[in-house]
């Protein structure tokens, strides 16, 4: 893809060599000249401003799509019927919608910057899940123990796909709380213990 950015910068760099070239080809008393290199440099800053100003609309235009895109994804998010998280590739929380807040027992608007680790029941675990992240492209399925502030553990089908193709550094989590369970239930679902499951075309069937 060309960069008219680019393309501009080395025009106008070389715009500028030759007007300094002309510069010093100048003789004091060559009015002509002066007047002909007076009229280049003139001219050289009228279209250098409208060139410019062209960018500027251009870019208010990006910032404007940017923030209507980022716009419609936090209602969707916010507006998601199960907890969903956002976190970086180690695990921190970057977003948190409404119904991860409900199920966690923490607000969504403190989730940011804490460990989702911290709220799991097998740390190692998940530690091990978020090593085993970047060699998933498409999602990463498996049910884990979750322990939410001050309630009761719950076993969750967790699922785990990239934040977007570009991004190799956030991670959408989907947790789906399966049931409550009480202490003397001993966790599943962890590595290892067959109840793991890496999906690339369709979700499992309930």
């Amino acid at each position: 893809m060309n960069d008219p950015t680019g393309d501009n910068l080395v025009r106008w760099t070389r715009q500028v060599e030759k007007l300094k070239l002309q510069r010093s080809k100048l003789r004091p008393d060559t009015d002509a000249t002066r007047r002909e290199l007076t009229e280049s440099l003139l001219s050289a800053c009228d279209s250098l401003l409208q060139e410019l100003g062209g960018a500027e609309m251009a870019a208010n235009g990006l910032r404007a799509r940017i923030t209507t895109e980022t716009d419609v994804w936090n209602h969707l998010f916010s507006a998601l019927p199960i907890p969903c998280v956002v976190t970086n590739r180690h695990g921190n929380i970057l977003q948190a919608n409404k119904a991860a807040g409900s199920f966690l027992n923490v607000s969504s608007t403190h989730l940011p910057d804490r460990q989702l680790l911290l709220f799991t029941e097998n740390r190692v675990a998940f530690s091990n899940i978020l090593q085993c992240l970047p060699a998933h492209e498409d999602r990463f399925r498996i049910t884990l123990m979750f322990r939410p502030k001050e309630r009761r553990r719950s076993q969750v089908d967790v699922t785990v796909v990239p934040l977007s193709a570009e991004r190799d550094d956030a991670w959408l989590w989907f947790l789906n709380p399966i049931q409550e369970v009480h202490d003397s239930v001993p966790p599943s679902g962890l590595p290892g213990s067959g109840h793991e499951e890496k999906q690339r075309s369709s979700p499992q069937k309930a």
